[in-house]
């Protein structure tokens, strides 16, 4: 399989460098769909494409977004089943590594 989205292709990038569109929810959220794709891969891109619907500021932000650029060290060429669910598993540690790096709530 190959991912085409452009937005999925993008969100590596946002994750990245976008944090203020972000909320801590926002990446609870994502991390936890991404948990639950790791363990069916299976329909997983319109997963997160319905997850990007549903936050308009950061579907938005990934319009503008160049996705043909190389983000965040994954490939937007993945030609196997193998090779998305890396691509699924590589996001989720974005995801978490940002998580680790938001203030704690007061």
């Amino acid at each position: 399989m190959t991912i085409v989205d452009p937005f999925l292709l993008a969100l590596p990038q946002l994750i990245a460098t976008e944090t203020d569109c972000l909320s801590r929810q926002d990446l609870q959220s994502l991390d936890e769909i991404l948990a639950a794709i790791a363990a069916n891969p299976d329909g997983g891109e319109d997963v997160l494409r319905n997850w990007i619907r549903q936050r308009p500021e950061i579907r938005d932000r990934l319009r503008v977004l160049d996705p043909s650029r190389e983000i965040s060290n994954l490939k937007a060429n993945t030609t196997a089943k193998t090779g998305l669910t890396n691509y699924f598993q590589e996001l989720r540690k974005a995801v978490r590594e940002k998580l680790k790096q938001l203030p704690d709530k007061p």
